[in-house]
């Protein structure tokens, strides 16, 4: 078995694609709390590579990402939003090449 996913693994992210496993840490949470509607808090399971976690290399749609900042764990990432998110807003987390909906908790006013 372990042949098998190293040669599965291997040319996929290996030492010779030049790509790194953070490429593939996926976030698992994505929220907008009411008390905060201009922050997106991010969860891994995983530590991803601070390095990868750069503005540029994310996109909420409709919006702009000003800052990106981990808390101690290094696993929960607050990305500052450019606007607040509205009540009934859908915005979508875009990394990678992956979408992830957005779970908002703005409420009405």
């Amino acid at each position: 078995m372990r042949s098998v996913l190293k040669n599965v693994i291997r040319p996929v992210i290996g030492k010779s694609s030049g790509q790194s496993w953070s490429k593939y840490w996926i976030p698992i949470t994505y929220v907008v709390e009411n008390a905060a509607p201009t922050n997106l808090i991010v969860t891994y399971a995983n530590k991803p590579n601070p390095a990868d976690m750069v503005t540029g290399n994310f996109a909420v749609s409709g919006n702009t990402i000003s800052s990106i900042t981990a808390d101690g764990t290094g696993l929960i990432w607050t990305f500052v939003l450019g606007t607040a998110l509205l009540y009934g807003d859908a915005p979508t987390l875009t990394t990678n090449g992956f979408v992830y909906n957005i779970t908002n908790n703005v409420v009405s006013p």
